[in-house]
């Protein structure tokens, strides 16, 4: 049953990366699966928490998405080990809708190092790129995130170019406002040049979150 479970969140975050409609099926399987089988432990957390996303941001249920999220809480305080891709969930997405901002950007800074700590690069340079919007959005000196940004980066671009572009957008908005003409682009070596080119990119992947990014940043 274990293993089932680590196969289908694998599953589940290789939708998150494609922002595949089919998402939310396969959160769901994992939630039936656990709860059918009696078999809830920290693999099925994040499902849990994400099942919570999903039920306010698809259906408007908040008070049914809180019991949820406090479902895969409860399941985190009983894990021995953590699980970083549940508490990444829970405060980079679920728990935005219930605790102020800057104490999650607060929470997903720790995460990162936690997640490193475990191996978990991939889930560190997500919450990092988390911190960083919620951040943002939080108040916090440009200049400090700026520092932030350059600290992080390089280890990013080397790990992964996809996780670059999720957070491209939001480095782009704080070098307009800080008037700083460092152009984020380059670290795509050639591959991508600019905000319309990162569009091109995301309409030929059918990427819906690079797309709803590119509109948050527009809107902004």
């Amino acid at each position: 049953k274990r293993n089932i479970l680590n196969l289908v969140e694998a599953v589940s975050m290789a939708c998150y990366q494609m922002a595949s409609p089919y998402h939310p099926l396969v959160t769901f399987a994992i939630v039936n699966y656990s709860l059918q089988n009696d078999y809830i432990c920290k693999e099925s957390a994040a499902a849990f928490a994400l099942f919570g996303y999903f039920e306010i941001f698809l259906l408007q249920k908040y008070d049914s998405g809180k019991h949820w999220g406090t479902v895969a809480e409860k399941i985190l305080e009983n894990s021995i080990r953590p699980n970083v891709r549940a508490v990444l969930t829970l405060n980079g997405f679920l728990d935005l809708c219930f605790k102020p901002i800057k104490e999650l950007a607060g929470q997903l800074f720790i995460l990162n190092e936690t997640a490193m700590q475990v191996g978990d690069i991939e889930c560190a340079m997500y919450a990092i790129c988390q911190y960083w919007r919620f951040s943002f959005y939080g108040g916090d000196k440009l200049s400090i995130l700026s520092q932030s940004y350059d600290k992080f980066m390089t280890l990013m671009v080397k790990y992964s170019p996809d996780i670059v572009k999720y957070c491209v957008l939001d480095i782009s908005l704080t070098n307009q406002l800080m008037g700083n003409s460092d152009d984020p682009y380059s670290h795509f070596e050639g591959a991508i040049m600019d905000e319309s080119e990162l569009l091109i990119d995301a309409k030929v992947k059918n990427n819906r979150q690079q797309l709803q990014s590119i509109a948050l940043k527009r809107f902004t």
